[in-house]
């Protein structure tokens, strides 16, 4: 038998006095079940033993053991959080952990997705696009006009977001044309007297039935029946240009040139300065858009293939670049186009290049050559150096000597016709320079004859002279600018104008000579003849670009230049008592007097320029409207300074004009040099209530001595340009650079002397008043410079002896 073993332990609970028979662990676990509940024993109570609850967020024992989830990262802390510096805990939006254990208010500076940085990066753009909408509102209200103004801050009083008030003004309805298409207005106004003026609605004025002419009605005299006719005929008939939004009621400078040789061309390929071939097709559309039909030097299509196949016969790098450069000054897309002598700016760039490639060329004797040669005098004509611009032309007369252009040769009909019309174009484009030049700066001309070749019918042939066609804003229709006709008339009325400069106005002997009566009468036959047969687009009825304006102006130019010393004559004006005056009955012109040619050419002359201003402003280059505003500036200028306040309704009906004026040369002076000169002298020589109106309602500031300087060291001009009578005074002291001379050294010295008495009044009395404790401070000081050595030495020797 084996050993039972030892007796079982009895297992007893402390402090229970329980003797009863002892339970075994194995007896105690099979008698027990989960639904018996034990038996209540008496004694202290223990705290149950319980598991942990996972559901819990951050209790101890979630974080702990084997499924107890992992902390997960938080992007960004509340703002109490950051405040105290707690660790981020689990997040749970809108209130995190930490908030909802202290009860405090939970805020976050981030979204749910961001981090710190990635919400600092918001805030800043944020605030970027802000500032933007302010500084956009800002400059809103100080550049449009009152009206636009008044309406903005109704808005912002009423309270309206500002990028509610920036997208109503730049997508609302004429302020989103205003932005979308530059100065895209259907008219503009006249500063200071927006009526047109009543001395020019004359019943023979025949302008005012021109389609530009817009009738509104308002006008402070009453209508004659002939202007009801006028008007009655411009709202009846049908053109094409009364379409809406056609050219005659938007201005020139919207259009665009559409022509698939510029979409296609690669001016790359021919200039080195800029590889933008976008921006250089853009200038190239605003050189065919503003000057290729009054300075036509060369055959557009002819050029465009060329540059488009990279051939050299009718295109070159000196011509491509010389164009660019004339293009800069007016494309209105360079804010600094205006600084010719800037070398950072574009024109500029052109420029330097174009001359340096021409003087390379210049041995070359082609007909490209001679292109590249007109359009620098171009350059320099406009900014007031048509000294150095002239050097150009009689190189380029030269080399069309060499290679005889001016005659027809014996085998023209044999030769290819591009090169005919390439030839016979850049022949009558230097022939009109030479002319233009001629009449204007009242000087000789080295071109004795026109060209011998004429010019073919515009329309058994208009390839030969090529089409620019137009689209406007909002409009598909292709207009055409009738190139044919236009260049066909300008090339015979220049030739005409030059032999009016040299018969009238170039005998330096006498300055106060007159024409014989019977040489202005032939002159004004041979001018009305011309006049009589322009063509139909070309007459005073479909006078819509600037270009017909133009040479209607240039026409009205040459009659007043004409009569004006015949008049001054027969009212005994005369200087030359030599000469025996004709008698007011010999001069009839038809059934007119020459008093009545005269009064009417002026009255034309005026109407036409208001008309082109009202159609197509003053802001947009136009190299020609230098002229018209000068001669009407400084005509203006002469009367109310002859006047005075003797002649009220005189004064009151001309000071319109030149405010006009003024304002014209200054909206141009944005562009190109020469007018900002101009305006300067006709500011200077109006009268304190005639300036005071222009700068209010020009906003003109006041101009730097600097400036001054800067402007009388660079103009080298021969222009004459306070002329208004050629016959009458000496032209070669009203040229522009002595005019500017005299003019810079008057303002100098005024400006100088009011600086040096600003500079000298205030100090000189500080002087005076401290004179005598400076004198005191001298004298002590100098007597301790000389008297200082000798007493520091006796003061050693007392003290060794001692």
């Amino acid at each position: 038998m084996s050993d039972p073993g030892p007796p079982p332990v009895p297992i007893s609970r402390p402090g229970t006095g329980n003797t009863g028979p002892a339970l075994t662990p194995t007896a105690a676990a099979s008698t027990s079940t989960p639904s018996t509940v034990p038996p209540p024993v008496s004694g202290p109570r223990l705290r149950p033993l319980l598991p942990a609850d996972l559901t819990v967020p951050g209790s101890a024992s979630s974080s702990t053991g084997p499924s107890a989830p992992k902390r997960r990262a938080v992007l960004g802390a509340c703002t109490a959080c950051r405040r105290r510096k707690s660790k981020a805990s689990i997040a749970g939006r809108p209130k995190c952990t930490e908030c909802l254990r202290r009860g405090t208010e939970c805020s976050y500076d981030t979204s749910g997705d961001e981090t710190p940085a990635r919400a600092l990066k918001r805030k800043y753009a944020d605030l970027e696009n802000q500032t933007n909408v302010y500084e956009s509102i800002y400059k809103i209200l100080a550049t449009r006009p009152e009206s636009e103004v008044a309406a903005i801050l109704r808005r912002i009083r009423a309270g309206e977001q500002p990028e509610a008030i920036l997208r109503h003004v730049q997508h609302g309805d004429l302020l989103l044309q205003l932005s979308v298409v530059p100065e895209f207005r259907y008219r503009y106004e006249f500063p200071f007297m927006v009526k047109f003026p009543a001395r020019l609605q004359t019943p023979g004025n025949v302008y005012l039935s021109s389609l530009v002419y817009e009738w509104d009605g308002q006008q402070s005299v009453e209508q004659t029946q002939d202007q009801r006719q006028q008007q009655a005929m411009v709202v009846t008939e049908p053109a094409f240009s009364m379409q809406p939004r056609g050219p005659c009621s938007i201005p020139f400078h919207a259009a665009e040139v559409i022509d698939p040789l510029v979409d296609e061309a690669e001016p790359f390929n021919g200039t080195s300065v800029s590889p933008d071939n976008s921006l250089v097709r853009s200038l190239l559309r605003a050189y065919f858009l503003h000057e290729y039909n009054w300075y036509t030097c060369f055959q557009k299509d002819c050029f465009l293939e060329d540059m488009d196949t990279g051939r050299r016969r009718f295109c070159s790098s000196s011509l491509v670049d010389a164009l660019l450069a004339m293009a800069c000054f007016r494309h209105r897309g360079l804010p600094d186009r205006a600084e010719f002598r800037n070398p950072h700016t574009l024109g500029y760039q052109f420029h330097a290049e174009a001359k340096r490639l021409w003087e390379l060329e210049q041995n070359k004797k082609k007909l490209t050559t001679i292109q590249a040669a007109i359009l620098p005098n171009m350059v320099y004509n406009s900014n007031g150096a048509d000294k150095l611009g002239q050097l150009y032309i009689l190189q380029a007369i030269s080399i069309a000597r060499e290679l005889v252009l001016f005659k027809r040769p014996d085998n023209w009909d044999l030769m290819d016709p591009k090169i005919q019309t390439v030839w016979e174009m850049t022949t009558w484009g230097l022939y009109g320079c030479q002319c233009e030049y001629v009449y204007h700066f009242l000087t000789s001309g080295t071109i004795k004859s026109p060209p011998e070749m004429g010019h073919p019918d515009v329309a058994e042939n208009p390839e030969w002279y090529g089409e620019v066609r137009l689209r406007y804003p909002l409009r598909h229709t292709l207009y055409p600018m009738n190139f044919g006709h236009f260049f066909k008339a300008l090339s015979g009325f220049r030739a005409f104008i030059k032999e009016v400069g040299e018969q009238c106005f170039l005998d330096r002997q006498s300055v106060n000579r007159m024409p014989s009566l019977a040489n202005i009468m032939k002159l004004y036959s041979r001018l009305e003849t011309w006049y009589t047969s322009l063509p139909e687009p070309l007459s005073p009825r479909r006078m819509v670009f600037p270009g017909q304006m133009k040479l209607r102006m240039h026409y009205q130019h040459v009659v007043m230049n004409i009569f004006q010393p015949l008049v001054r004559v027969l009212e005994g004006g005369g200087d030359d008592p030599t000469s025996t005056p004709p008698s007011p009955d010999e001069a009839i012109f038809g059934e007119r007097s020459a008093r009545e040619v005269l009064t009417n050419a002026k009255i034309h002359y005026e109407t036409i320029l208001r008309l082109y201003y009202l159609r197509h402003g003053s802001k947009a280059t136009d190299s020609f409207l230098l002229t018209s505003l000068t001669t009407l500036s400084f005509r203006s200028i002469g009367q109310i300074n002859s006047d005075g306040d003797a002649n009220l309704p005189r004064l009151i009906s001309i000071r319109p004009t030149l405010i006009l004026c003024a304002q014209g040369l200054y909206d141009q002076g944005r562009s190109w040099f020469l007018p900002q000169t101009v305006f300067r002298l006709v500011r200077d020589g109006m009268l304190p209530a005639e300036a005071d109106l222009l700068i209010h309602f020009a906003n003109i500031p006041e101009e730097a001595l600097d400036s001054v300087r800067t402007r009388s060291r660079h103009v080298r001009s021969a222009w004459p340009v306070n002329i208004v009578d050629v016959t009458k005074g000496n032209p070669e002291q009203q040229q522009l650079t002595k005019l500017l001379e005299a003019c810079s050294k008057l303002k100098t010295e005024s400006l100088d002397q009011e600086s040096e008495w600003k500079a000298t009044v205030g100090p000189k009395r500080f002087v005076i008043i401290f004179s005598p404790i400076r004198t005191w401070f001298r004298l002590m000081f100098c007597l301790q410079c000389s008297i200082g050595p000798w007493v520091l030495l006796l003061f050693v020797c007392i003290r060794r002896f001692r």
